[in-house]
């Protein structure tokens, strides 16, 4: 009875180990999804306290509006994932404030009111490889006061 008892420890020993494995990354994930840290060494990826300050104390709501062509993707696949970083970024902002800060992703497709409406808040084109594509990935900040600001284009450097 002690040879089996042996023999199948640490078989079970091992079973034991899979499974509290796999029920705290389950547990971790349900719980612990929303929490990041930032382990660069200079907070590229978090907002200093005076930005997260800046936010919390807005008096009206910020309208954010972010001009993105998807094809900018296929052009140049980088700006992919920078995209996704300055969405992010932003959203860390309104994560502060969700009550006032508004985000929107608009794909401005040529020939389309979007388009146009990405011309008209001062997003200019971003010219890649063919010369001829109108492609854009710039942001429009708009407070209810109606005041304005852009950033006409993020650039990769």
């Amino acid at each position: 009875m002690i040879k089996l008892i042996k023999k199948y420890f640490l078989l079970w020993a091992v079973l034991g180990s899979i499974i509290s494995i796999l029920a705290l990354n389950i547990m971790a994930r349900l719980n612990l999804h929303n929490i990041k840290y930032d382990m660069t060494t200079d907070k590229r990826y978090s907002l200093s306290q005076y930005s997260i300050q800046q936010a919390k104390e807005l008096g009206e709501p910020l309208y954010i509006t972010v001009y993105y062509s998807s094809e900018i993707a296929k052009e140049n696949p980088i700006y992919a994932k920078y995209a996704e970083f300055v969405i992010s970024f932003l959203q860390l902002y309104q994560k502060n404030n969700p009550e006032q800060i508004f985000i929107v992703v608009k794909d401005p497709i040529p020939y389309t009111e979007t388009e146009k409406e990405a011309r008209l808040a001062g997003i200019t084109q971003q010219i890649l490889s063919d010369e001829e594509s109108r492609l854009y990935f710039g942001a429009a900040f708009k407070n209810a006061s109606g005041k304005t600001k852009n950033i006409s284009e993020f650039k990769i450097e």
